[in-house]
């Protein structure tokens, strides 16, 4: 294994690290401030006659995040898997882990955050 790939097997773990911290970093931040961004209450706010930019604000916020973190994760992913296929596909030693284990688990992150956040934003 040469320094250079040594390099990319150290970033790609600490790309998979970060997006692991921001995922329970933004996990924590809906559990606490989630409530600011549920469709449903803007919803039936702006039908019962609130004031429509509040409402259009928030709106536009909830939608903001759930569009940003779709986008995001699938470019952590995107990242991931073209790191991995360019300097970590050939000649390797053990310490490099599988193509498909680093995707899925970029991808599986990434679709839990997407669920997590639509759940927050719907419900």
């Amino acid at each position: 294994m040469t320094r250079v790939q040594e390099y990319w097997r150290d970033r790609l773990m600490a790309i998979l690290g970060w997006q692991s911290v921001a995922s329970l970093v933004l996990a924590g931040w809906l559990t606490s401030f989630g409530q600011n961004m549920e469709l449903y209450v803007l919803w039936s706010e702006a039908r019962d006659g609130a004031t429509p930019r509040v409402v259009r604000e928030d709106f536009l916020r909830a939608i903001a995040l759930l569009v940003g973190t779709a986008c995001a994760g699938g470019f952590v992913t995107y990242v991931v898997h073209r790191i991995h296929r360019k300097w970590l596909s050939e000649d390797v030693d053990d310490t490099v882990l599988p193509h498909r284990v680093v995707v899925s688990y970029a991808l599986g992150l990434a679709i839990i955050m997407v669920i997590l956040v639509a759940f927050v934003v719907v419900t």
